[in-house]
């Protein structure tokens, strides 16, 4: 489980455009996590 500020902030790159494969990338996160919190 990740934390609530990551979550967040996961939402808010979708919000602005970001790929799935950019926000793994930024916040060091498998993809599919990044995935099941955007």
């Amino acid at each position: 489980m990740i934390q609530w500020e990551q979550t967040m902030e996961i939402k808010i790159l979708r919000r602005q455009g970001k790929s799935l494969r950019r926000i793994a990338h930024e916040v060091g996160m498998a993809v599919n996590t990044v995935r099941k919190y955007s």
